[in-house]
């Protein structure tokens, strides 16, 4: 605005404001449950947790192992069908002192579950409280652009008579200098609209995930 005509009309750049949300409330909802990186943090440890829980009982049960050989034994150098022999074996182990030990840490891989289970749902409310803070405050920030705007439509209009009377001597000094004034002020009003509305777009984006951060 510096070296300018106190009358030339402000020029707001557009370019670079966000085409507006389009995903409804739904959309997005769904999109933040989905791709933000705290869930998908507690979903890994939760599938851990299901393993662990699975091994430890897995623990719990005999294990039986099978094995074949097959070779050729004799005090020389013979491979006839008098010299091979073939040995299977079956080997039963279970661990009946380890299982008082074994059903404890089956129980807290249970209790771990539960926690990260809770824990889950927790942050899923939270993460759906934030998508509608941050849904409702961009649908306000983008319904004060068009007011903003209508208004600066109205003030525009209203400079525009004033001008012409003032320029036929029809109007004062004072109404001229206030339709400037309220026009600028509009003109004012709108770019921060606008710089209001990209700073609710970028936490709208951050709460429902819409572009990915590396961490």
């Amino acid at each position: 605005m510096l070296n300018r005509q106190y009358d030339a009309e402000i020029i707001i750049d557009t370019s670079e404001l966000a085409a507006g949300h389009l995903y409804t409330f739904k959309e997005s909802s769904l999109n933040a449950l989905n791709k933000r990186y705290e869930l998908e943090r507690i979903r890994n440890y939760i599938n851990a947790a299901e393993n662990n829980y699975r091994i430890n009982t897995h623990n719990k049960y005999p294990t039986l192992f099978g094995a074949v050989d097959y070779g050729f034994q004799g005090e020389t150098y013979s491979f006839t069908s008098d010299d091979d022999f073939i040995l299977a074996s079956l080997v039963l182990r279970w661990d009946l002192f380890k299982g008082f030990q074994n059903n404890a840490k089956i129980q807290q891989a249970k209790i771990e579950q539960e926690i990260l289970n809770k824990q889950y749902k927790e942050l899923e409310l939270l993460i759906q409280m934030e998508v509608i803070n941050a849904f409702y405050a961009l649908e306000a920030a983008e319904k004060e652009i068009h007011s903003v705007t209508r208004q600066l439509e109205s003030s525009k209009k209203a400079f525009k008579i004033i001008n012409s009377k003032y320029a036929e001597g029809q109007a004062s000094l004072i109404e001229y200098i206030d339709a400037r004034t309220n026009m600028t002020n509009t003109q004012e009003n709108l770019i921060i609209a606008n710089y209001d509305y990209l700073i609710k777009y970028a936490e709208y984006e951050r709460v429902t995930g819409l572009y990915d951060i590396d961490y």
